[in-house]
């Protein structure tokens, strides 16, 4: 009788405690914090420093996320990848607050971030693909859905981006989904170096945004009060830093001109512009 019962109060805890667990992954908004550190070398400058010391508390908190993303995968069963989890979660992060601080004479730089997701949207990052396309993995590029992507920190006018894309086979990259948002998200915060970057989106002769390969423009994710068109601004960028003439976070679309000036702001101009490729398949690639 004995043996019984523990064993009936062991089965009622293993489900109690899956049901809490699920009611925490989808509770949402969930905060993160963690802190990064950097000590500098005799070459090293402030800002080098704090960039460094933000990279190390950004890539802590993309490891939570990480964790909290895939509790959610097993309790909802969902058959997903290790690299499509680190994907999901990089793409729902939202930098809440930054601060750095120096010490010890300023040979030690710590950063101190928070971040937010929003778990409501998990399932939408964790799609699974439907066309069965077999993955090849190609150093140096993103593969999604039979498709290759390939940042570049480069300082072009749109037209030098979208004419290099074309060179090396592919196109600049379009953005169709919240699951192909992601994949982007994730090449702005682990290789992005530049302020913004170029997409494969104009505005058209008729004034209605277009992608240049011609593909519906049924997706879109604009930063808030975007496009706003202050100043002839025909393209569409997406944002890796925070704009500060405006309230952006990682990963929303921006209209810019062509060349990224506005009104000769520091942030802008096309020096602070890198550019994302997009190959429809791997034999593309040139």
């Amino acid at each position: 009788m004995i043996n019984v019962i523990k064993k009936f109060l062991s089965v009622l805890f293993i489900l109690m405690f899956f049901m809490n667990l699920q009611n925490i992954v989808l509770a949402a908004p969930q905060e993160f914090y963690a802190e990064g550190e950097y000590r500098l070398g005799d070459r090293d400058n402030r800002e080098t420093a704090k960039q460094a010391a933000l990279a190390d508390a950004k890539r802590k908190i993309v490891e939570q996320v990480g964790v909290y993303v895939e509790s959610y995968t097993k309790v909802n069963n969902f058959q997903v990848t290790q690299e499509q989890i680190k994907t999901a979660a990089i793409a729902m992060i939202k930098i809440k607050s930054e601060q750095v601080n120096f010490y010890e004479n300023g040979t030690i730089c710590k950063a101190f971030v928070t971040a937010i997701i929003d778990t409501d949207n998990i399932g939408t990052f964790l799609q699974p693909t439907t066309n069965n396309i077999p993955a090849r993995r190609i150093s140096g590029y993103e593969e999604y859905n039979g498709h290759y992507y390939k940042i570049f920190n480069e300082g072009l006018v749109w037209q030098e981006a979208n004419q290099r894309c074309e060179n090396m086979g592919g196109h600049l990259v379009t953005i169709t989904s919240d699951a192909e948002q992601a994949v982007v998200q994730k090449l702005l915060l682990l290789k992005g170096t530049k302020n913004s970057y170029w997409l494969g989106g104009y505005r058209g002769s008729t004034g209605n945004w277009e992608w240049i390969t011609g593909e519906a423009f049924s997706y879109a994710h604009w930063a808030a009060g975007e496009p706003n068109n202050a100043g002839n601004e025909n393209i569409i960028s997406i944002y890796k830093n925070k704009n500060p003439l405006a309230n952006n976070a990682l990963g929303e679309w921006n209209d810019v001109a062509t060349d990224g000036n506005f009104d000769n702001h520091y942030f802008f101009g096309s020096q602070n512009f890198g550019f994302i490729c997009e190959w429809e398949s791997a034999d593309d690639i040139k």
